[in-house]
């Protein structure tokens, strides 16, 4: 359960201020953009679900654990509402979602 924090609200809302200066938008900003990818992954979900029934709990478990670390390396370097997006729809899909 431990793993699942970056991808949960809480685990991401320590970063905002950091978000907010890197990437030189304002609060309301970043808020719709979390909200907009929240959304999005969460329509990605089901098909996270078939290949997590394909593969198995554990490579679906190692997957999603490695891809949540590079979603994380991915926010590291979010300087554009894009990437900030994309690091978001990872995060909440890959963290949370999976």
């Amino acid at each position: 359960m431990g793993a699942t924090i970056p991808g949960q609200t809480a685990g991401v809302s320590l970063f905002i201020d950091s978000f907010i200066q890197d990437v030189g938008v304002s609060r309301p900003v970043v808020g719709l953009v979390y909200g907009g990818a929240t959304v999005a992954a969460a329509l990605v979900l089901p098909l996270t679900g078939r290949a997590l029934d394909r593969w198995g709990p554990r490579r679906g478990a190692l997957c999603a654990a490695v891809l949540l670390g590079l979603s994380c390396a991915i926010m590291g370097q979010a300087r554009s509402v894009a990437t900030l997006a994309l690091g978001f729809f990872l995060l909440r899909g890959l963290g949370q979602g999976a």
